[in-house]
């Protein structure tokens, strides 16, 4: 098998075994350690803030032991977690075993996405991208159904089972990696012009506000998951199946995204997701019925999927595909995964006083008009930068 199409088959099964934990793993302590919803928020916490961590010291860990061996050593962490888990299954071991995972997951992330772009060029990148979130995105709503199914079946803990099997088979396909990927020279001539990168620098910088935006409230979502749909009288493994519509849609923003060029360099689809990502949430988190939830997810998701790939292709393009730019990307993820809880938590503390609805509007809104502002922005930086150079254009002429 040729080397792209088995780092894609890596990051397609570790996907899914990581939804299973990241997102599967609340139905579990929902509907088998009956966790109320302040408890899974403040397990989904904890996961954010471990797994920012693992993704900030990814860099450093590769650095002294190559990509190949840090990688190889994550997975096999995950392995051991999650087989200890399943043998063992009581509450204290599954959380502290949770915080292991979050660490190891944040960290192994960026080295895999450094293999996946490394050596390409800005233009091959761009097709690259779409190839790994595809990859990594179409299993995320397949892990869903799977996790309701495991869950509801006679032996849950085979939920656990599960997930160190799949990082069983990870272990043997990334024999073939090289020690250290081979990253483009600096003096290609494929590299992008000066020019180019700036106006990418500010992209970035908005396409990250919106996605940190994205992450949290998506985090805020997947504890609350099982709630919003046990109040539209849905069992678990229906609850777990349409929460997967979100990643469905996100799928979808990636097909597009990777295969229509058209997207990249310009501000206009990223002015019109930075509305569209709140519209969604709120219509998810308050939906009277199931159409409007679903509905929600459906913009929600097509969204969230641009933030995540404008800010993996600017940050590997500006960075020249290091690891410490997925380290980053991934740190700002991992942000999110514990600002979304900490939001849900500080909503359910105001619920008593204000009410539920006005309790999470009020925790929710400060974090999407503050990664609004910073991300129009960018966006009017930019705007004013591309003025300059016509107008300097025009002059010259």
């Amino acid at each position: 098998m040729e080397r792209r199409y088995r780092l894609l088959f890596i990051a397609f099964i570790e996907s899914f075994a990581t939804i299973l934990l990241e997102r599967g793993f609340y139905f579990y302590t929902r509907d088998i350690l009956h966790f109320e919803e302040y408890q899974n928020l403040m397990l989904a916490l904890m996961f954010g803030v471990i797994y920012v961590f693992g993704a900030v010291l990814s860099h450093r860990i590769a650095h002294k032991i190559s990509e190949k061996y840090a990688f190889f050593s994550a997975v096999s962490i995950l392995l051991l977690t999650n087989l200890m888990i399943f043998l063992f299954p009581n509450n204290a071991l599954i959380v502290i075993s949770f915080g292991i995972i979050a660490f190891v997951t944040g960290a192994k992330w960026p080295i895999l996405e450094s293999y996946i772009s490394a050596g390409q060029t800005p233009r091959h990148v761009l097709r690259i991208i779409g190839y790994f979130s595809l990859s990594w995105a179409g299993a995320a709503p397949l892990a869903l159904v799977a996790s309701g199914f495991l869950i509801g079946s006679d032996s849950p803990t085979r939920f656990f089972a599960t997930a160190a099997s799949i990082h069983a088979l990870t272990l043997f396909a990334c024999i073939f990696l090289k020690k250290r990927p081979v990253h483009l020279a600096e003096n290609h001539p494929e590299r992008l012009p000066s020019i180019q990168l700036h106006q990418y620098k500010h992209l970035l910088k908005a396409s990250r506000m919106s996605m940190l935006s994205s992450y949290a409230l998506l985090f805020l979502l997947a504890p609350l998951m099982p709630t919003i749909f046990s109040r539209l009288n849905f069992d678990v493994q229906a609850s777990a199946s349409l929460s997967g519509l979100l990643d469905v849609m996100r799928f979808v923003a990636f097909l597009i995204l990777g295969f229509f060029a058209t997207w990249h360099g310009r501000s206009t689809p990223v002015f019109l997701m930075i509305f569209a990502l709140p519209l969604g949430f709120f219509m998810v988190l308050f939906g009277s019925n199931i159409y409007v939830v679903l509905v929600g997810e459906i913009l929600f998701g097509l969204a969230s999927g641009l933030m995540y790939y404008g800010s993996l292709y600017y940050a590997l393009i500006l960075q020249n595909s290091a690891v410490n730019a997925g380290g980053e990307h991934e740190g700002l993820i991992g942000t999110g995964f514990a600002l979304g809880p900490l939001i849900g938590l500080i909503g359910l503390s105001l619920s008593n006083i204000t009410g539920n609805t006005w309790g999470m509007l009020i925790g929710v809104t400060p974090i999407i008009v503050l990664c609004i502002v910073l991300a129009l922005n960018q966006l009017w930086h930019l705007h004013q930068f591309t003025t300059s150079l016509k107008q300097n254009s025009a002059e010259s002429q």
